[in-house]
């Protein structure tokens, strides 16, 4: 029997895991990405910290994990431009190859998906380009 995953928001304080988790789907997954791991690498911990607490602690954003047993295995992160709040983007959607084909990718599409109705969207986008 295959463990199920399961995913939630992350939390202003996990930007270590938010950091890991973003690394290494960069390296994974190079072409998939508005960025690049060598981009990304060097930023300084304030700069990982500030980018989850303002983005976990904001109505526009939707940054979420998935987890097994413990362990962060992907993430998403839904975004709501102020300028075009009917319309929500899916971006840095990540699963980590060891653990894909469990459902986890659905996961987190269906989190973003979620918030997007709670917040009154009617459209969902696939972005590219967030940072």
């Amino acid at each position: 029997m295959n463990p199920i995953p399961s995913v939630r928001a992350f939390r202003p304080h996990e930007w270590r895991v938010y950091r890991d988790l973003r690394l290494r789907a960069l390296e994974d997954s190079p072409d998939a990405f508005g960025m690049t791991f060598s981009e990304e690498k060097d930023r300084a911990d304030a700069e990982w910290s500030n980018r989850l607490v303002s983005g976990a602690d904001t109505r526009w954003n939707f940054p979420v994990v998935a987890e097994l047993a413990g362990e962060a295995i992907g993430l998403a992160w839904g975004r709501i431009e102020p300028s075009e709040p009917e319309a929500a983007h899916l971006y840095q959607m990540w699963v980590d190859p060891r653990f894909r084909r469990l459902g986890a990718g659905q996961m987190l599409l269906r989190a973003v998906i979620d918030w997007a109705k709670r917040c009154g969207c009617s459209l969902s986008c696939l972005g590219c380009n967030m940072w």
